[in-house]
């Protein structure tokens, strides 16, 4: 048996690819979903994480930090800007500092019209377990110099949303939805980092990112590496399907780079998993990521 190594994430049960390989946006789309908010209410009017990319397919991406930004944002660069900064694994932070504020759609919040109303809108999820441990390692590098904050410390910190005193970087915390400001604003695709095997080489064929993507490769900077073929047989892949697995591929990490998804039995107990959907819980419910109740043998990627 078997299956295309391209698939559309977006909510609804159509996820048929398409036969031109190009991403297909579910019948049962995200625009007829309403998104869901939990305990997060208030509302920047700017979206600060939502980027223009101008290819000759022209899309919105909304990249919310601990979804692999960066990466995204090195071939923003490329794209908008046409600069290249090869493989930037040893200064991630310069595309934060020094280009972001050229690549943001600030003068849009989603809401009055717009140049930006018609672009195709994407927003990167990932697994809200595994991101909050990534937003724990990256406050405790940044802001807990004597590491003495533990991960149940820090989830209770973020339930109370009251730090102690420490600095915090909420943006880094709080759920993608919230970044993306998805109560507001309607997305046509979803894309799940877990499943990215699946997707990229659609994603690049949809939106015209090829040729900007093999640039950056000639210059140092592999934003991806499949590692799966169109012809991989189903039955290879069960312990992906079920969830078990992600779906592989090899990314590009930065030098911050902390492994989160190798951290989710060391760091969750039931408890915190309880904690941590609650705190989450509007990204499960938006981008179909199953809850947990912190048995290390039951946990799943995707579902």
């Amino acid at each position: 048996m078997f299956f295309a190594a391209i698939v559309v994430i977006a909510a609804g049960s159509d996820s048929t690819p398409r036969a031109d390989g190009r991403l297909r946006q579910s019948a049962s789309s995200l625009a007829a979903t309403p998104f869901t908010s939990s305990i997060w209410h208030e509302q920047d009017s700017r979206l600060s994480r939502l980027f223009a990319f101008n290819t000759s397919s022209r899309f919105l991406m909304c990249m919310a930090p601990k979804t692999g930004c960066t990466g995204f944002l090195e071939v923003a660069t490329l794209v908008n800007l046409n600069i290249s900064m090869g493989d930037a694994r040893k200064n991630p932070g310069i595309i934060h500092t020094k280009y972001i504020a050229d690549l943001r759609v600030y003068s849009w919040d989603g809401q009055q019209s717009s140049p930006f109303s018609s672009y195709p809108r994407v927003i990167v999820a990932r697994n809200p377990y595994i991101r909050f441990i990534s937003s724990y390692l990256d406050w405790q590098h940044r802001f807990d110099g004597e590491r003495n904050v533990s991960f149940r410390q820090f989830t209770h910190f973020v339930q109370r949303r009251d730090f102690q005193g420490y600095q915090v970087l909420w943006d880094h915390i709080w759920p993608v939805s919230r970044e993306c400001g998805t109560t507001r604003l309607e997305y046509d695709f979803v894309l799940r980092l877990e499943e990215m095997n699946l997707w990229y080489s659609a994603f690049l064929l949809h939106f015209d990112l090829r040729y900007f993507v093999d640039a950056l490769s000639a210059d140092g900077f592999n934003l991806f590496e499949l590692t799966m073929n169109d012809d991989a047989l189903l039955r290879d892949y069960s312990a992906q399907v079920t969830g078990l697995s992600p779906w592989g591929g090899k990314a590009w990490n930065s030098s911050h780079h902390r492994g989160s998804a190798d951290k989710v039995a060391e760091y969750y107990t039931p408890e915190l998993a309880g904690l941590v959907f609650d705190i989450q819980r509007e990204d499960f419910v938006n981008f179909g990521y199953p809850a947990w109740n912190g048995d290390k043998h039951t946990f799943r990627y995707v579902r």
